[in-house]
């Protein structure tokens, strides 16, 4: 292992063996198996409060980056998860559009505020966030060659 490699663990060949009959030669890396699974799947892994946050988002998130989903209460799981497949596939056109599909459901303001605040770091990766993109190609840029106004004093 080099200096820059972190260790995640294996995953058991023995519990493979007892949880899915498959038998392997081998207990195989997590982050091998993590690769594999982002090969076919779109994996997330959700956090789900804060407190378990603070234990395990640095790993999962060297692992899986924005795809791991930070909660602050389990209750949100659902409608988190359904907003996830909603944005992946294009049924929510971005993050206002499921709050306002969440509202109609009758969530919460407290829990709605917290759903959003949890999907807004991915919905940012698809550009789903709700935030307009900034345009610079036709913005005046300063090039800050004109006098400040301001005089030096010796």
């Amino acid at each position: 292992m080099t200096g820059d490699e972190r260790p995640y663990g294996y995953v058991s060949r023995k519990q493979v063996a007892q949880l899915i009959g498959d038998t392997l030669e081998q207990d195989l890396p997590v982050k091998h198996v993590v690769d594999e699974l982002q090969r076919t799947y779109e994996p997330f892994f959700l956090i789900p409060d804060l407190a378990r946050r603070r234990n395990c988002e640095r790993d999962w998130r060297e692992l899986l980056g924005d795809r791991v989903i930070c909660m602050e209460d389990p209750t949100d799981t659902v409608e988190v998860a359904a907003g996830l497949v909603g944005l992946c596939e294009g049924v929510f056109s971005d993050l206002d559009a499921l709050a306002r599909h969440l509202k109609q459901q009758g969530v919460t303001r407290q829990r709605l505020g917290a759903v959003i605040r949890a999907l807004t770091p991915f919905a940012a990766t698809l550009g789903r966030d709700s935030v307009p993109r900034p345009s610079l190609e036709d913005d005046y840029l300063p090039t800050n060659d004109d006098n400040s106004g301001h005089r030096r004093i010796a």
